[in-house]
């Protein structure tokens, strides 16, 4: 029994699958606790979903990578194995890796910033939160007229500044620009009324006007 035992453990399979399931157990533990510090950390439940699904999915890869590896003898083709499940995974998460990517883009790029009214894909709002992997935004316009919001709020994927034109209406002039109809009845006098539009508009906005002057003065140099 002693010889049987011993040569059981003395056997190289034996010793490599002790190894793999010590390994397998590690990682394991690893992807729990990290999993558990997003638990805590993060209080957006799709975004503490997709964070903990992306650690379940890295967990398994590195588990089959650490069964290759320690039952592989072939080492000169682990570069090729690995790449292949680099690419797999990098398949799988492309919407995960796209949306972070994006966020970088906007974070340190200066594409918008929360106030901003911007139009992406379509959809025109203002941006109310910027996260990880969405921008949330009060959408405006669309069935309704003038830039009035709707009361929707369009949650859109930080992975679509990657692939759509981003239009920013307020990027460097705190300013909306719009336009105001204003009927004039045939045979008035038209001079008249844009003397008096005018001269409302200074008086209304005069404050501003005068505030503003400055930053007028840099945009268009």
């Amino acid at each position: 029994m002693d010889s049987l035992i011993g040569n059981l453990t003395g056997h190289p399979l034996f010793i490599k699958s002790v190894a793999a399931i010590l390994a397998m157990l590690l990682i394991l533990s690893l992807v729990r606790f990290a999993q558990t510090i997003i638990s805590v950390k993060i209080d957006d439940k799709d975004l503490r979903y997709k964070m903990r699904k992306a650690f379940s999915l890295a967990g398994y890869a590195l588990m089959l990578v650490a069964a290759i590896v320690i039952f592989s003898d072939q080492f000169t083709n682990l570069a090729v194995i690995i790449g292949a499940l680099s690419v797999g995974i990098g398949f799988a998460l492309r919407e995960l890796i796209q949306g972070l990517i994006g966020w970088a883009v906007v974070s340190f790029g200066g594409l918008y910033k929360t106030g901003d009214r911007i139009q992406i894909g379509g959809v025109m709002g203002d941006v109310i939160d910027i996260g990880p992997l969405t921008t949330t935004v009060m959408e405006c316009c669309a069935w309704v007229k003038s830039d009035l919001y709707n009361g929707r709020v369009v949650f859109l994927s930080n992975s679509l500044i990657l692939r759509e034109h981003v239009f920013n209406y307020n990027a460097d002039f705190p300013f909306l620009w719009d336009e105001i109809v204003i009927p004039v009845r045939t045979g008035s006098d038209h001079r008249l009324a844009r003397e008096i539009i005018e001269a409302t508009g200074k008086t209304v906005l005069a404050e501003i006007m005068e505030a503003e002057k400055d930053t007028w003065s840099n945009f268009v140099h």
